[in-house]
């Protein structure tokens, strides 16, 4: 159990700073397009999401999921779904969510990374409560076909209690 925290922080850690190191340097490389004389583009002021965090929501979110039977693993079929870019506040909501929570569910973490300090700090959380941690995606049966993060879907899923979903 405390291998596995271990490796999410450093997961979290990892996945972050490489996926936010090539946004960084891809922002500041010429397009491909470009002729080799052209000078360096830079990222608009109002910088849309890059392609490492499209397709996930601007900030952790967690809820709780419910699906087919052995859905989260043998006998298992209701996890917490923690989903998104870690935040400087993620391990705050993490620690609210989980003290909320009675029953000992498996945690599905869905993210591009994001904050580091915040990372480590829900990994020492995970296993200080010896919490089972994984990695992958929950898709919520009440969101439209592809749109996991739209503003209606986001609504869904941090609304409160249990979502149908599948992983």
């Amino acid at each position: 159990m405390i291998i596995r925290a271990i490796c999410l922080a450093a997961l979290l850690l990892v996945h972050g700073l490489v996926v936010n190191g090539a946004a960084r340097a891809a922002a500041h490389s010429p397009p491909a397009h470009a002729p080799a004389h052209a000078p360096p583009t830079h990222a608009p002021a109002h910088a849309e999401p890059s392609p490492a965090t499209a397709g996930f929501a601007p900030k952790l979110i967690i809820y709780l999921a419910k699906g087919a039977a052995n859905a989260c693993g043998p006998g298992c079929d209701h996890w917490i779904a923690v989903e998104g870019t870690v935040d400087r506040a993620a391990a705050t909501r993490i620690e609210r969510f989980l003290r909320a929570v009675k029953d000992n569910r498996p945690i599905y973490f869905h993210s591009p990374g994001g904050s580091v300090e915040p990372a480590y700090v829900i990994g020492r959380l995970l296993r200080s409560r010896k919490v089972i941690a994984r990695v992958g995606r929950t898709i919520v049966a009440a969101c439209a076909a592809g749109s996991q993060v739209d503003d209606a879907c986001l609504k869904i899923k941090t609304a409160g209690g249990e979502v149908e979903a599948e992983l």
